[in-house]
């Protein structure tokens, strides 16, 4: 029972393609990353240059790549961990809408 229970009713019906969807993940996480660390810098440079030890001009910049840096990782981490786990239970039948559907009820779902 639980076999045919994975993650939607529509499974079955899903032509088997395969997923990737980690690279879209880690640019997402690049977005993210960059565009939290521009709102930081702009709220306070003095953190980048007390916390990151940073003394230079164009603070505002190198905060920027270094959120891009970071959400990249963290993008890579989850893109990987979700792209093998999503692909292993539904044994490689997702294609992309799928896929993007079953993302964004994980993101939309209310607490």
């Amino acid at each position: 029972m639980a076999e045919n229970q994975i993650l939607d009713s529509e499974i079955d019906e899903i032509k088997t393609k395969p997923l990737n969807l980690a690279l879209l993940l880690i640019e997402i996480g690049g977005f993210v990353g960059g565009t939290t660390n521009l709102i930081n810098v702009n709220i306070s440079e003095a953190y980048f240059r007390q916390i990151m030890g940073w003394d230079f001009p164009g603070i505002w910049l190198a905060a920027i790549f270094q959120g891009v840096f970071e959400g990249i990782i963290y993008g890579l981490i989850f893109g990987f961990i979700f792209t093998i786990g999503f692909a292993a239970i539904t044994k490689k039948k997702a294609d992309w809408e799928f896929t993007k559907k079953q993302l964004k009820k994980i993101i939309d779902r209310k607490s």
